[in-house]
């Protein structure tokens, strides 16, 4: 009998002491953990509202000053797809094209328009919720396509490559649709026209800022 007690009081300390290490906030998290990094690997598709910022050179208005001579803002889009190749990073290509910016300068009128093509890498924070950070790193090939109009109109482009970073986040809606916001620092040092007004055109940095979905397959 004394031998059946104890063997039942060691059974129930054991029974007693697995309990008090169980979780059930760990098993929900880990469960959920696993369910997340098995459904985003794969490919991906983008479309994102683009507003971006625009440092240009001033340009000499032919009266000895210095004027801002094209719209430092500009509105447009990006279509992007990508592949999710680890729980961490994807690596994405994208194009981004801006709308007509128009602009009048002391009676003369001008005109831009910005497309990117981009090479990305993106790497995000560890997925426990629907929620995830990005950050990037990447090269793009810049073209801003420009026209002035001074009584006869002049249309030029400049083309540069450049080196752009970025920051965000994401938010899943499902395991297949996503809600993504990105500021983006793109470093060009465009070089301006030289047929036309000097340093027309001439671009330093653009920042862009982009929202928009993720379609994942």
């Amino acid at each position: 009998m004394k031998k059946l007690m104890i063997l039942g009081a060691a059974l129930a300390c054991v029974s007693f002491n697995a309990q008090a290490h169980y979780n059930p906030a760990d098993y929900y998290i880990k469960q959920h953990q696993n369910q997340y990094a098995q459904s985003v690997l794969g490919p991906y598709l983008g479309l994102d509202y683009a507003y971006s910022s625009y440092k240009f050179k001033k340009v000499d208005d032919g009266a000895g000053n210095r004027v801002d001579a094209l719209k430092g803002v500009s509105n447009g889009f990006e279509v992007s797809g990508g592949l999710k190749f680890h729980d961490l990073l994807s690596g994405e290509i994208s194009y981004q094209q801006s709308f007509k910016a128009r602009k009048d300068v002391a009676g003369i009128k001008t005109e831009q328009k910005m497309s990117v093509i981009g090479f990305d890498l993106i790497a995000n924070t560890p997925r426990e919720s629907n929620f995830e950070f990005l950050g990037s790193l990447g090269v793009g090939y810049y073209k801003l396509d420009y026209m002035f109009n001074d009584g006869e109109e002049y249309k030029g482009h400049s083309g540069r490559i450049g080196v752009r970073l970025g920051l965000g986040g994401q938010y899943y809606m499902t395991d297949h649709i996503a809600v993504r916001a990105m500021a983006r620092y793109n470093h060009i040092k465009m070089k301006g026209d030289k047929k036309g007004w000097k340093d027309f055109g001439a671009a330093k940095r653009t920042i862009d800022l982009t929202i928009g979905t993720r379609i994942y397959f």
